[in-house]
């Protein structure tokens, strides 16, 4: 596991050093924001396989859905197309411009996601996740996301 270091402290004059036993375990987070909740599921890769499993959890809460996606590798691509040609009464991707990411408020989110774990270390990968499921509970994760993009 790696720590996200943010800040640290040291003796004046000295060196800080973090002493760390680096693996390379990570996991990947999806997050779908509604007005009252939020959806989250965890994978360890990305592709359109994760997309559509995570797609159609999103249509069983919500039987009528226009997703707003980021244009990804695993976002698009032809199981995808096809997924959404057999879904196109009651799904539609809508994908924000390349290169966009401040009109994404899911990445306003990740970043607030990202400040508990910072400064800390997690012996495992299902510590780190429950880490972030505890966090994604807080109400204060869903700010006025409806009048985001037209203030």
């Amino acid at each position: 596991m790696r720590p996200f270091l943010a800040r640290g402290w040291a003796v004046r004059g000295s060196k800080p050093v973090a002493i760390i036993k680096h693996t390379r375990d990570y996991f990947y987070v999806m997050l779908a924001r509604s007005r009252r909740k939020i959806l989250a599921a965890f994978y360890c890769t990305v592709n359109q396989r994760k997309i559509i499993r995570f797609l159609k959890e999103l249509l069983r809460h919500y039987p009528r859905l226009v997703v707003i996606m980021d244009r990804g590798p695993g976002h698009r691509g032809p199981l995808l197309k096809a997924f959404l040609r057999r879904n196109r009464k009651c799904l539609r991707i809508i994908y924000f411009p390349t290169h966009s990411p401040e009109l994404n408020p899911v990445e306003q989110c990740n970043k607030e996601i990202k400040k508990p774990l910072h400064n800390r270390y997690f012996n495992t990968l299902p510590a780190m996740r429950q880490a972030v499921k505890r966090f994604l509970k807080k109400d204060f994760l869903m700010p006025k996301m409806f009048t985001y993009l037209c203030p």
